[in-house]
């Protein structure tokens, strides 16, 4: 199943951003399934020597060296953080029939930090991300990513046009809802108004004067 039908995005959501796990933290599991390919095909003639024996021991290094590959493949690929216009989901598989799917809102998110700890994450500068939420209950950790710094700063910038967004909006909706109530305002309240916007003209007019 693609990302997209994994985290049904929303109408007019944009995905921004897909971090999957960093594929070198996982290669002493590929170098085991290669070694068993290889002690597979370097001892195959022996193997078949053996008889009955030796063509199963042969068939369960090939299955388990394949199986091992396969799955930290998979694994790789179907563990991802996908950041959006909108939110945060996390892809989590945690076995190959359980898979759990998170998501926060970008106005949710009260603080996401980075973490690089020892020599090897700092390094092939690899690390984790915590996303913290405003209820305290509930957080989204992701490990082993490539380049946890970059990805915390592209959370935080959405983050921030979310707010820069949705203050605008509010400030539109008060200036329409300000607009609608004028024709029923006294005399005496829209003389008051006038001055005060007069007054604020004043002090954002480049050369102090008002224009008309």
């Amino acid at each position: 199943m693609s990302l997209i039908k994994k985290i049904q995005p929303r109408e007019g959501e944009l995905v921004v951003r897909a971090v999957y796990r960093y594929q070198l933290t996982n290669w002493w599991k590929y170098m085991l399934g290669f070694a068993l390919l290889f002690a597979a095909s370097f001892f195959m003639f022996r193997f078949f020597s053996w008889g009955l024996f030796g063509y199963g021991l042969f068939g369960v290094c090939v299955l388990v060296g394949a199986m091992f590959i396969l799955r930290t493949y998979i694994f790789n690929r179907t563990n991802c953080l996908v950041i959006t216009d909108q939110r945060v989901v996390d892809i989590n598989r945690v076995s190959m029939f359980d898979e759990v799917i998170s998501s926060v809102g970008h106005h949710d998110i009260l603080d996401v930090s980075a973490r690089r700890n020892g020599i090897l994450e700092n390094i092939f500068n690899y690390g984790g991300i915590s996303i913290h939420t405003k209820n305290s209950q509930f957080a989204l950790d992701i490990v082993k990513v490539r380049r946890p710094i970059d990805v915390q700063a592209v959370i935080l910038e959405l983050g921030d046009r979310h707010l820069r967004a949705r203050a605008a909006s509010d400030s539109a909706a008060v200036c329409r809802g300000f607009i609608k109530i004028i024709p029923e305002l006294s005399q005496k309240d829209l003389i008051a108004i006038g001055n005060l916007i007069n007054e604020q003209i004043d002090k954002v007019s480049p050369f102090g004067e008002r224009q008309i």
